[in-house]
């Protein structure tokens, strides 16, 4: 939707273009980061069928631009004043340099332990297959395991924090739509095709998506939502 310029040549757009506009880029980043490159890393340690290509960065990173597009038109949200730089401004002035070193420091070690946490419960029902490499998968050693997880936890930490800065619902709301989200992206709608798979394994894999990233979403609640949100 083109926006009409103001008589300093700049773009004049109406506040609910603007807030389009940031809720598209926001879920896009988000469905590229969680669904595409998550894949791809995952993917290319845990499976035989390595996925890892430019080609492939770029067709998630436009599947994901188109998705992010389709939502943020056919789903408007009320507009509630404030566009995302400002709000970016008060979220970060909110609490002090210190304050935000741990926090940030929280976030990135609490992605890494979740994963390490609920995998390790589910190892016994799952461990078999990946060791004598059933329906593509295979086993990798913690010298591939720690590095990509460290690196998917700094990615998703700055995919999130985008939809942190512009929330406007309550927390509680908050807490469960980036859980659930993070859970069809990160494999749920994964296991829901992978139809190759015995039906045990994608039921233990799903659970245990959905419990760690409801864990991960409420611990970046806890650590980085406004108490002061609104109530609904």
């Amino acid at each position: 939707m083109p926006c009409a310029k103001q008589a300093t040549g700049q773009p004049n757009c109406p506040p609910g273009v603007n807030q389009v506009r940031s809720r598209w880029l926001i879920i896009s980043f988000l469905v590229w980061i969680a669904y595409g490159i998550n894949n791809i890393l995952e993917g290319a340690i845990f499976t035989s069928m390595s996925a890892a290509s430019l080609f492939t960065v770029i067709l998630y990173f436009c599947a994901s631009f188109l998705c992010g597009a389709a939502v943020a038109w056919l789903f408007p949200l009320p507009d509630r004043g404030a566009d995302f730089f400002s709000r970016t401004r008060s979220f970060f002035a909110r609490r002090s340099s210190g304050s935000w070193v741990w926090r940030l420091l929280a976030a990135v070690f609490a992605f890494p332990l979740i994963y390490l946490a609920f995998g390790r419960l589910i190892a016994p029902l799952v461990i078999d297959y990946y060791e004598q490499g059933l329906f593509g998968l295979s086993l990798p050693g913690w010298d591939q395991i720690l590095p990509i997880v460290a690196m998917r936890s700094i990615l998703f930490l700055i995919a999130c924090l985008p939809l942190l800065i512009a929330w406007q619902a309550s927390t509680c709301r908050l807490f469960l739509t980036l859980g659930i989200t993070l859970f069809l992206l990160v494999g749920g709608l994964n296991m829901f095709q992978a139809y190759w798979m015995p039906a045990n394994l994608r039921i233990i894999h799903s659970l245990e998506i959905l419990a760690g990233e409801l864990v991960y979403s409420a611990i970046l609640v806890v650590l980085f939502a406004d108490r002061h949100s609104v109530k609904e």
